[in-house]
């Protein structure tokens, strides 16, 4: 009877420690899986739970919030699910009656009532999988997605959800198109009724997987359902390298280290405000426009931080077209010139590789050439060292790959177009491992470079 009763308490305390950890481990993961939303009407959050289902609303007095009631729903979503629902997107329709809600890569629609407080699925799509980081938006009481990537690649397919079929159904469009539709500067303008998109991530499918980003500004217009190409982004913004891009309906506002960039693609025209350390120090959870003012939001911190878009374009300079259109005039006019002077420019670009090169290349791009051509014909720099080397090692993985590509894409344009020299910089995998990669210099430009830039 004895044994039998520590056998009891030995199960028993085994069974409390295993209750006490389920606790905790749902204590932490009910935090993180939730709706999220910003009312229009008190540009405050609201959020319903899902392991709860328990409607809240922030109080802006602390970063406590306040219970609305209880959500009626059939709904059970499974972890993976509860996943998806951290990456939610939100849209309110019908003067704030009711909102929607999707998954990121995702057909999924849900449905939420605040009247009635009812929370449904209102889509019966299968499919998914092809649409993350999709642009998505409302037109006219309908919701639009616009490209996106998955399968291994990205598109530039424009799909709306039709609510009387409960599926989502492809728009077949006409004109030059963007070759994709993702990151960049994409906006839906609601007065004009055109989508803009330009300067997306593209990335071929060979082996090198080559990242590059699209060069030229686009508008589709929905009454006609035509895209137009507008002309070429302008070189002065930092479109080529990873920064934050908001929409606010009519303009982008695109941060940059020391540099904040308000884009007007209806006027084309490009503002600029140098004194950035007060805006957009760091990515808000999320974001919020009404009228003229953005409302930048952070878990932490009850108050969110706003900026009124006039204010700042009162207090920024203009400097520029957001695009130029293509002169074939000019042209014609500069072809010609450039035949005429091919040989003055051929020499004197052969005669002086050495400064030429270093007035192409950037002090960063420079040192990435250096440490290639101090290397023998046989060896390789790994891309833990070209990491090194771009001082990318503190940024996350997926920055460092974006960035580490960028910058030799870049490198291999700039040498392509002052001295023709194709994928100066080429990757290849380890012949031990192929999940690393080894970089090394093109033969053609270390046996015309090895000697004077290695000085």
């Amino acid at each position: 009877m004895l044994v039998q009763f520590f056998v009891f308490m030995k199960i028993n305390k085994t069974l409390r420690l295993f209750l006490f950890i389920q606790l905790c481990y749902t204590a932490v993961y009910a935090q993180n899986t939730y709706f999220e939303w910003v009312n229009p009407k008190t540009a405050s959050r609201e959020r319903i739970y899902t392991d709860t289902w328990i409607h809240t609303k922030e109080t802006r007095l602390d970063t406590s919030w306040l219970k609305v009631g209880r959500v009626i729903t059939s709904e059970n979503f499974t972890n993976l699910e509860q996943e998806q629902v951290k990456n939610s997107s939100y849209f309110v329709l019908r003067q704030d009656s009711l909102i929607w809600f999707t998954f990121n890569g995702s057909q999924r629609v849900y449905e939420f009532l605040p009247a009635t407080s009812t929370f449904h699925r209102i889509d019966c799509t299968v499919f998914a999988g092809y649409n993350f980081e999709s642009s998505k938006f409302i037109r006219k009481d309908t919701l639009f997605s616009a490209g996106g990537y998955g399968f291994w690649h990205q598109n530039n397919i424009i799909t709306y959800y039709k609510e009387d079929k409960r599926e989502w159904e492809l728009i077949r469009t006409e004109g030059k198109r963007p070759k994709t539709i993702l990151e960049g500067y994409q906006g839906y303008e609601k007065s004009d009724d055109v989508f803009y998109s330009g300067a997306s991530a593209e990335h071929s499918d060979d082996k090198d997987a080559t990242q590059t980003v699209g060069t030229k500004l686009f508008k589709l217009h929905f009454n006609t359902y035509t895209w137009e190409e507008l002309g070429d982004i302008n070189e002065k913004l930092p479109y080529k390298i990873p920064t934050d891009i908001f929409w606010t309906g009519r303009y982008f506002i695109q941060s940059a280290v020391k540099t904040l960039y308000i884009i007007d693609p209806k006027a084309n025209k490009v503002y600029e405000l140098k004194d950035n350390k007060q805006y957009f120090e760091a990515n808000p959870k999320k974001y919020f426009v009404k009228g003229d003012t953005l409302y930048f939001f952070w878990d932490r911190q009850a108050t969110p931080i706003t900026f009124s878009v006039s204010d700042l374009l009162k207090k920024s300079t203009y400097i520029a077209p957001f695009y130029t259109k293509f002169n074939y005039s000019a042209y014609w006019v500069s072809l010609l010139a450039l035949l005429l002077l091919l040989g003055v420019f051929f020499l004197y670009r052969y005669q002086n590789k050495e400064v030429k090169l270093n007035s192409v290349l950037n002090p960063l791009e420079q040192k990435l050439i250096q440490a290639l051509l101090k290397l023998t014909k046989e060896a390789n720099l790994t891309t833990y060292e070209i990491n090194d080397i771009l001082q990318l090692k503190n940024k996350a993985a997926e920055n460092q790959r974006k960035l580490r590509m960028s910058i030799i894409n870049e490198v291999n344009k700039k040498i392509k177009e002052h001295f023709n020299i194709s994928n100066a910089i080429q990757r290849k995998d380890d012949p031990s491992d192929k999940r690393i990669k080894l970089y090394h210099l093109k033969d053609s430009f270390r046996a015309i470079f090895v000697k004077e830039f290695k000085k």
